[in-house]
This record gives structure tokens, sequence and C-alpha cells, in this order.
């Protein structure tokens, strides 16, 4: 019997690492951007949590290029994550990963609309309990870049809010992984970015208020 144990147990290990190899070049659970508390909702977790040997933000960043200051309501904006780190210069099996969201400040949900640009490199995910309502942008197995040198950049549209929505705060969250198939090694890069709407940012002005001003 410790026979038969034996040769059923050693293929269910297998099974295990590959299910975890698997999993994180298709990108991280949701939700761990570093996100911060925002309408109540709680602040997010980040990359470090798992990848944790290092500080974040040591060596490199991650930003968010093109994210307009002023949105207009249902326009669609090509962002670009882009992320640079000289931790993993050394690593010829380096790759890159990364996660990010857009969420209303004043509520704390969910804002606009990601679209994917390139399918073979990044997806999108649904958050989970406290962050249902927000849209997560993954890398996927075609866009971690193995052996790509510093920087990487990937492509993403977001599709800004209709309506209701006055102040969003994008969050991303980079990874640089030295390639060695664990945890251990990897380097994390948080950044945030703002944008308002445009009804929000035109202040109306009366021509008795402008008046007003001169006589003071």
């Amino acid at each position: 019997m410790k026979r038969i144990w034996h040769y059923i147990a050693v293929p269910a290990v297998l099974v295990l690492w590959a299910a975890i190899g698997i999993a994180r070049p298709n990108g991280s659970p949701a939700s761990r951007t570093g996100a911060a508390a925002l309408g109540g909702v709680a602040a997010e977790a980040s990359c470090v949590n798992c990848h944790g040997d290092f500080a974040a933000n040591s060596g490199g960043s991650v930003s968010l290029l093109g994210v307009p200051g002023l949105f207009r309501g249902g326009k669609t904006y090509r962002l670009a994550v882009h992320l640079a780190s000289t931790q993993t210069a050394s690593s010829s099996t380096r790759n890159w990963g990364f996660q990010m969201t857009a969420v209303d400040t004043a509520t704390g949900l969910g804002a606009g609309t990601f679209g994917v640009v390139n399918a073979a490199e990044t997806g999108i995910i649904n958050g989970s309990g406290s962050f249902s309502t927000r849209r997560y942008v993954n890398q996927l197995s075609g866009g971690v870049k193995g052996g790509t040198a510093s920087p990487v950049e990937w492509l993403v549209d977001w599709t800004a809010p209709a309506s209701g929505v006055t102040r969003v705060r994008f969050f991303v969250a980079g990874l640089a992984g030295d390639g060695d198939g664990s945890e251990l090694g990897d380097w994390v890069y948080t950044g945030a970015a703002a944008s308002t709407d445009t009804l929000t940012a035109a202040v109306p002005r009366t021509w008795g208020s402008v008046k007003s001003s001169y006589l003071k």
C-alpha cells in the first residue's frame, strides 16, 4: 500500500507545482495594486505581500503614461504602463508583470471601462468582495517579456465614465522578476495618477463674481 501512495503522491505534487507556475505568468490575483483607501473602501494589498524580499520602489519605478489631466465622459484614452528597474539586469531570465485599476475617489468604486489593446499580452479580471466593482488589467503569459531589458511597456485603453464621476485615481503595481520560477528575488513597484472630469474642472464665473473680485 505504501508503494501505491508513493506513486500517486508524486504526480499530485507535480500538478500542484505546475498550477503555481502557470498562475503567475497569467497575472496576479485581483486587488494587488496597492490602491489607497477611498470612499470607505479599504486599501488594497500590493505584490509585496507575495514578493516580499525587498522594500518596494527600490532601484526602479512604474508609471502610467497618457492619463489625461482632464477627461471627457465616454471618451477612450490610450494609456501605457511604463516599468523600469535595474535590479534584474544581470538575470538573462528576467521577466516583467503589472496590474492596474481605476477608482472613483468619492466612492471607492471602479471607474470607467478598460479595453484590451493586445490580447496576447494583457487581460482583464474582476475584483471580489469590497473590490467587486473594480476591474483590473494584468499581463498574461504572452506579456511577461522574458529576457527583455528595462524599460518595458504595455498598452491599455480606458474609457471614461459617461457621468457621475468627477475625479478618478489610477493605481498600478509593477513587478521586475528574476525569472527563477519562485516568488523570491523579485522587485515590486507601485505608482498612481489622477484625472478630473472636464465639467468639474471648468468653474463658471458670472459677471457679478468678476466685478466683486476687483472691488476687494
